[in-house]
């Protein structure tokens, strides 16, 4: 079987290039998306590290015509390989995304990922409560130069307020970006995964972070 070439991605999951290179590397454009949009709250604005909306177009639009070296390659960030991509996706849906109280979607799956992009160490948290949140966290060990990936749970629940009034409590908010916490258990040099569960989203980020999105789904 023909090993099938990298490819470039934009922010929609929408293949745009190869890069003829039968390396299984995928790789994606930085995000144009802001702190409002990601959190609603102009306070978020030092935790996410993309690019205008108009760098990312114009990058598109090189990648599209095959131009591979250039500045703009300073757009783009490498997510990893193919086999390295699907085996978190397949270890983070265990949640199946629809919400609700099952245990399997009120808890983290995570693990570690090596510098040579191998996945180890995959573990999940404890079982929690949407509206308790602290209660789930899990804790991956990690060694020098090591990233890792976790998930934020699709479980929901209904809660009742003082006031007679009722709502839904859900993990993460509504995109289930990077907490502040992952933003400080991480480093300048790592790539390290989110996946949302429920918003469908996987977040690239480190300590200085979000650098990319992209749909969740397997490449």
């Amino acid at each position: 079987m023909v090993t099938p070439p990298g490819d470039y991605y934009n922010e929609q999951g929408e293949k745009i290039a190869p890069d003829g290179k039968n390396d299984k590397k995928v790789y994606v454009i930085k995000t144009a998306q802001s702190s409002i949009d990601f959190y609603g709250d102009v306070s978020y604005s030092g935790q996410v590290q993309g690019i205008s909306e108009v760098t990312g177009q114009r990058t598109e639009q090189l990648l599209r015509e095959g131009k591979f070296r250039g500045a703009h390659m300073r757009n783009v960030l490498y997510v990893g390989t193919r086999n390295m991509i699907n085996e978190m996706v397949d270890h983070v849906s265990q949640d199946n995304g629809e919400g609700g109280s099952s245990s399997a979607n009120n808890r983290e799956y995570g693990g570690v990922i090596t510098p040579n992009g191998r996945i180890t160490s995959k573990t999940a948290g404890r079982v929690g409560d949407p509206s308790r949140p602290e209660a789930n966290s899990i804790t991956i060990n990690l060694r020098v130069g090591d990233s890792e990936f976790h998930s934020h749970p699709s479980g929901t629940k209904k809660v009742l307020f003082s006031d007679g009034r009722t709502g839904t409590a859900s993990w993460g908010g509504n995109t289930q970006a990077p907490s502040p916490g992952d933003f400080v258990g991480s480093t300048s040099s790592q790539n390290n995964f989110v996946f949302g569960m429920r918003s469908k989203t996987i977040f690239i980020y480190n300590k200085d972070g979000i650098k990319a999105t992209m749909p969740l789904k397997k490449y």
